[in-house]
């Protein structure tokens, strides 16, 4: 029993020593923390550390944040204060990984001084609280030599990519030379209006445009290719060219040109250089997944359902495929999205699936219904039993297409990424709107720099990118409803079939009617209207059952982890109790009850 207490009073101490030091490390040293985030938001990425070893030369961070002022404002300003302290210490954490490269400067800059000057001669916004307080929230980054970048403003909308970029601010600094990115087709998805997505390449890459008519590609690193609408074949023959000689491609092209409109896809001009590399892209057939389908309205007099032409991969969609360019992403959205069937892959060419169904996803066509009528698309749709591909990766030495292209002797392997949507980044599907400007709505625009880092064999920035917004959907429920939704379409299939049925049989009785038979054949009618009345009205309670069934073990899952959030701990301490209780029982019987005779003896002593 003696050594039972000596074990407690070693815990003991034990306990309060671990308390002790890390009061003093707290204060001595940095807070004490731990990262129990799913995608470790407060620790950097290893893509991360890697830039900062490879800094060159010393750079001041000067963060400009006007506290005083956001103390004093209003609510909606003040919010910004939690922000603030994760920036800050984000920002730390830069410091403390840089082994001395990086100084962290915090300034308040208060109205109508140099620091308030200073930020803004550096170009970062300013907001008028109100007539003596003004508001910067921003960040200078300036190397030794002079160069210097900025974040204007720091969104707490964007908080998931801030490491991004910070990091990416870092790597402006001494990336003297970018990749030159030549865009073919970028009109595809401007539709007269800005292009959001271009604000990046241009931060990232030398951007140029290439005709749908030219002849030779040359000077670009990488090719970017939106849509096949307006592409020649001499500008075919030329992409052919450039992958033979090892060049890096992005293409994403439709099965059908547009979304809205319902044209063609022109697709035909690829074909021959597709068919060369073993692939083909069918026109007019879109892959569809009823357990990856998006759930929405689209219009507001139509209640939510689900909409198989919208695909949203994420959670198991994307653990399946095993991708440095997806990986950590939380979904990605596509409108339409066509399917890469493999026809007979070339020898010399690896195929890695990006982005594809899981096994139950299947071909479908859509007949002109899309996302007017969601429930016909569905109704229609059958399910697989193997995943349709949307996007893959092409390496190797690709096959000239062409009889004119030139197979080098001394050949370098080359590279294309082929994703069968060219909406996906399209500003409604890819941004959302805010006050303070646009934002990714997913991770599309991630997928996409993803790729083409990933193809110009840039891996740091491309793993930061990777840790976007966590979003973990619940399955169970998400399989609740699904199958409650197969059973509903089945439900309404049959009321919708009995109605059709009773105006055939109405119609048939209203061509036999004369003088004659018009009582009987209106008596006739009222009588089958009556039956079929009572049939829908049968088949509705039905449908009120499933839909009943369906929500009812959705509350119960709620329920039960209600009842665990609430009773958890007290039930942990409990056990916890008797536990001890027991242990202590059992070393009482083990001494004979000399523990308690004991324990006494040393109270009196």
């Amino acid at each position: 029993m003696k050594n039972f207490y000596k074990d407690w009073n070693k815990i003991l101490w034990a306990g309060l020593l671990f308390v002790a030091l890390s009061f003093v490390s707290s204060i001595v040293f940095r807070p004490l923390t731990f990262d129990l985030t799913a995608q470790k938001l407060h620790t950097l990425s290893q893509g991360s550390k890697e830039i900062l070893r490879k800094l060159p030369e010393a750079v001041t961070f000067k963060f400009y944040y006007s506290k005083t002022a956001a103390s004093k404002g209003s609510e909606q300003i003040r919010v910004f204060n939690n922000h603030y302290e994760y920036t800050k210490e984000l920002l730390q954490l830069f410091e403390s990984h840089s082994q001395n490269k990086v100084k962290l400067v915090v300034v308040d800059p208060r109205p109508d001084t140099n620091e308030e000057e200073e930020a803004v001669m550096s170009g970062l916004k300013k907001f008028q609280l109100t007539d003596t307080e003004t508001y910067i929230f921003g960040l200078v980054a300036q190397s030794s030599s002079g160069t210097q970048k900025v974040i204007e403003f720091f969104d707490p909308m964007h908080a998931e990519k801030l490491e991004y970029e910070i990091s990416k601010l870092l790597t402006s600094l001494y990336q003297s030379n970018k990749k030159r990115l030549g865009i073919i087709s970028q009109e595809e998805l401007t539709s007269g209006q800005e292009w959001w997505v271009s604000q990046l390449f241009d931060d990232l890459y030398t951007t140029t445009s290439i005709a749908k008519d030219v002849t030779e590609i040359k000077d670009v690193d990488i090719v970017l290719l939106f849509g096949a609408k307006g592409l020649q074949e001499k500008a075919v023959k030329a992409l052919d060219q450039f992958v033979v000689n090892g060049g890096r491609v992005f293409m994403a092209v439709d099965p059908r040109q547009s979304w809205a409109a319902q044209e063609d896809s022109q697709l035909s001009v690829l074909v021959s250089l597709l068919k060369a590399w073993g692939l083909s892209i069918p026109e007019n057939k879109f892959a569809g997944d009823l357990q990856y389908a998006a759930y929405g309205r689209t219009s507001s007099f139509m209640p939510a359902q689900r909409l198989l032409p919208v695909f949203q991969c994420q959670g198991k969609c994307l653990k399946e495929v095993e991708s440095p360019t997806t990986a950590s992403f939380n979904q990605l959205t596509f409108v339409y999205p066509g399917v890469i069937q493999n026809e007979g892959l070339s020898k010399d060419l690896k195929l890695q699936p990006l982005v594809q169904t899981s096994a139950k996803g299947n071909v479908y066509e859509d007949t002109g219904y899309g996302l007017h009528s969601p429930q016909t698309v569905i109704e229609r749709f059958r399910e697989g039993d193997k995943p349709v591909i949307i996007a893959a990766r092409l390496d190797g030495n690709f096959p000239a297409a062409f009889s004119e292209t030139k197979v080098p002797a001394d050949r370098k392997a080359g590279s294309v990424v082929l994703v069968a949507d060219q909406d996906f980044l399209r500003n409604e599907f890819a941004f959302s709107r805010e006050f303070l400007g646009a934002r990714p709505a997913n991770d599309n625009v991630a997928f996409l720099l993803n790729n083409l880092d990933a193809l110009t064999g840039s891996q740091d920035l491309m793993e930061i990118r990777s840790r976007g917004t966590v979003t973990r959907p619940f399955t169970t429920i998400q399989k609740i409803q699904l199958a409650s939704d197969q059973e509903t379409i089945g439900k309404v299939s049959s009321i919708n079939a009995s109605i059709a049925r009773f105006q055939s049989e109405l119609s048939g009785l209203a061509s036999k009617a004369n003088e004659n038979n018009l009582g009987v054949i209106q008596s006739e009618g009222l009588r089958k209207q009556k039956e079929l009345q009572q049939e829908i009205a049968r088949m509705k309670r039905e449908l009120r059952e499933v839909k009943r069934a369906g929500r009812e073990r959705v509350e119960q899952i709620g329920s039960a982890l209600y009842f665990f959030n609430v009773a958890a701990v007290p039930i942990f301490l409990v056990i916890i109790y008797f536990v001890i209780q027991n242990k202590h029982k059992k070393l009482i019987k083990q001494e004979g009850g000399k523990g308690y005779e004991n324990y006494d003896h040393a109270k009196t002593a």
